[in-house]
């Protein structure tokens, strides 16, 4: 009964796998916002706004820094787009096929050509009393609201760029002046985990399973209870900011770690009523030889090989296999960090920033989607059934004799545990990385064209982010490169109540090279080249009222 306890257990991640799809579609990767940031001001100056965050991304940046607002409340709509440029060049190993050389320039291709991030961004604060302060900053996909695509560390793909999530994600913050040029903030990013339940309740009556699965006929009975629920779940933000003097500022910001996890728990419930097995199932056995021992007149108890030459036939089974799986997904994340910032005005019309990031990349959870399947039980019975055998058999003195058998089974209990070993995923060696970033503004002489005031601001900004990931030599394939951030932008403030801010930011990749020392056995390359660059645009228009 090996044959029968195989082909369910190939059945069963069928089975999930058609859920786990339908399921991932509807939901959410790691964020735009985290990669890009917020607001074009802030974007502007290279993300170095800890000791700025004087409006609405001060929820995003350093939410203490919100007590700085000028005037009573103010909104804010814009608009960000990514543009990449991106290359992976694989080299083939050597006696690679023309196949799998195809297959790496069609899989360079895919690699090159990433989604855009595009969205929808706003913001809101307002003033409480000149005393406590409120903002919120959140980021809306143009396409999606939630979205998420699993790939275990495994797959080949570029790790910040390739799988970017498409998540609405609003960030709130709170701030309160202690003293003049104190004050302390918290604040909260919103999002939603998974968590589910479905039971599916599979029929096989009368049915054929064969070396076809496509013959296995039955479904699913009528009713199916799906119970889905998204629980509420915060990313923590906090800040101080200190301002002792007008020209001098610094702030401490921290934000947690943004996990979204989605469990989900599927009970089938699988009913074998009058199933016939097909022996055909067992024909890569053959030929299979064992010894018999036979009692020969004459010769006494000998021990007698039989070569099976074939088998067919059917046997007839009915049970009862109930299975759990639960799904773990785990894909989204962005570890926590602690960024400590200055900005000093040197001059009145010029403000400049020093931002430098901690990033806890080494608690990176596996990516991917895992699999825990309860120990399969299998309680039935054998109905009463034919099976024919053709055998070879050595007879002493006879000779090599072919034996056409039919063995008759009976009715017998059916009783089976399959053991299933947990699916486990593969963590990337990650490391710790420290950014530094720097920020400029110039201020232009106040204008008055058509008799109105009209400030204008140049900005620009500098960073460098060192990849946390190692040199992918083994069985990983997730790719990232340091890379240089070069920023700049402009404000133009008009009536002191209106203001439109622009920004571009360009990552430049510095290319890198992994030279593997396990090959990879699905793509058959033995070094990889990553390199490109990536564009990103803001542009915002705040009110102020």
């Amino acid at each position: 009964m090996m044959i029968n306890s195989r082909a369910l257990r190939s059945l069963c991640p069928l089975l999930c796998g058609v859920i786990v799809l339908s399921f991932c579609a509807l939901q959410a990767a790691a964020n735009p916002i985290d990669l890009y940031g917020i607001g074009a001001r802030s974007t502007a100056m290279a993300g170095a706004y800890a000791a700025l965050a004087d409006d609405y991304s001060a929820a995003f940046y350093n939410p203490a820094g919100l007590y700085q607002i000028r005037g009573k409340h103010a909104a804010t709509l814009g608009y960000m787009r990514s543009f990449s440029n991106l290359g992976l060049r694989f080299t083939p190993a050597p006696g690679s096929s023309s196949f799998v050389r195809k297959d790496l320039r069609d899989l360079e291709h895919e690699l090159s050509n990433p989604e855009p991030a595009e969205a929808w961004v706003g913001g809101l604060t307002m003033n409480f009393f000149d005393r406590s302060f409120f903002g919120c900053a959140i980021h809306v996909p143009t396409k999606w609201l939630n979205r998420n695509r699993s790939y275990e560390a495994t797959v080949p793909r570029f790790f910040l760029w390739q799988n970017r999530a498409q998540v609405l994600k609003p960030f709130f913050g709170f701030s309160i002046k202690i003293i003049d040029g104190l004050a302390v903030g918290a604040g909260f990013a919103l999002y939603e985990d998974v968590a589910g339940n479905v039971k599916l309740p599979l029929v096989f009556d009368n049915s054929n399973f064969t070396d076809d699965p496509s013959n296995l006929e039955g479904g699913l009975a009528p009713h199916i209870d799906v119970n889905l629920s998204q629980p509420i779940d915060l990313q923590a933000t906090g800040g101080i900011h200190w301002a002792p003097s007008r020209f001098f500022r610094t702030g401490l910001s921290y934000r947690g770690v943004y996990a979204l996890e989605a469990r989900l728990t599927i009970e089938a419930d699988i009913q074998l009523k009058n199933l016939a097995i097909d022996m055909a199932l067992l024909r890569d056995l053959f030929p299979y030889t064992l010894n018999v021992v036979i009692d020969i007149p004459g010769l006494g108890a000998t021990e007698v090989p039989v070569r099976l030459m074939d088998l067919s036939g059917e046997l007839i089974v009915d049970a009862h296999i109930p299975v759990n799986v639960e799904m773990i997904f785990s894909e989204l994340w962005t570890p926590q960090e602690l960024t400590w910032g200055v900005a000093s005005d040197p001059i009145d019309a010029l403000t400049l920033s020093f931002d430098l990031t901690w990033y806890d990349w080494s608690a990176m959870v596996p990516p991917g989607t895992a699999f825990v399947i309860d120990e399969i039980r299998i309680n039935g019975r054998l109905l009463p059934s034919v099976i024919q055998v053709l055998a070879d058999v050595s007879v002493p003195v006879v000779g090599a004799v072919s034996l056409p058998l039919e063995i008759s089974v009976p009715e017998t209990p059916l009783e089976i545990s399959v053991p299933i070993a947990a699916s486990t995923l593969v963590k990337p060696v990650m490391r710790d990385v420290w950014v530094p970033r720097i920020g400029a503004e110039y201020r232009l002489p106040r204008m008055r064209p058509w008799g109105k005031d009209l400030d204008v601001a140049l900005r620009g900004g500098y960073a460098y982010l060192q990849s946390p990931l190692d040199a992918q030599r083994g069985v990983t394939n997730l790719y990232d490169n340091d890379r240089h951030l070069i920023c700049g932008g402009f404000g133009i403030k008009a009536l002191q109540s209106v203001s439109l801010d622009a920004s571009v930011q360009w990552h430049k990749l510095v290319e890198r090279e992994h030279n593997k020392v396990l090959v990879d056995p699905y793509h058959g390359f033995t070094k990889v080249k990553a390199a490109g660059d990536v564009t990103a645009i803001n542009v915002t228009l705040t009110v102020r009222f």
